[in-house]
């Protein structure tokens, strides 16, 4: 992962519990070892902007929600803090599917495998160590997972 410098605010070097997670992905890239999942049904209106600036408030307050996983050019994995890190956030909206076919994408979407997550990292989110999906099921309920 290319990071400029202008974006860095900070480096630091792994806690053992970090290299650790690393390992284990290193050791099979299908580990879903550290993976956490949550979901939450909501039931109501959603204000989509309220959401986004939530999660850009939350970015810039708590620093982990910048930080990426780096290898340095010494095989050195590197924690690196960026300046400005958008968390990732995909909204997919489902009201106008019927059930059946709802039912099939809900299920393609269930636990977000590391081999998603590659795709997800070749279509530029490289190194996010957070993100938020919201399925949007009817016109007044949301399913996310974060």
């Amino acid at each position: 992962m290319r990071i400029k410098n202008e974006n860095i605010e900070d480096v630091y070097n792994l806690t053992p519990m970090q290299k650790g997670m690393v390992y284990y992905k290193l050791l099979s890239n299908e580990s879903q070892e550290y993976i956490v999942q949550n979901s939450l049904h909501i039931n109501g209106e959603l204000d989509l902007l309220y959401v986004q600036k939530s999660l850009e408030l939350l970015s810039i307050k708590y620093d982990v929600l910048r930080s990426s996983i780096c290898l340095q050019l010494k095989n050195t994995l590197k924690q690196v803090i960026l300046k400005n890190r958008q968390i990732q956030y995909t909204m997919i909206d489902l009201t106008l599917e019927d059930k059946g076919k709802r039912q099939e994408k809900i299920i393609e979407l269930k636990p977000v495998s590391t081999t998603h997550r590659g795709a997800e990292r070749r279509g530029g989110n490289e190194g996010c160590l957070f993100r938020i999906k919201k399925k949007r099921m009817a016109s007044d309920r949301h399913h996310r997972r974060t």
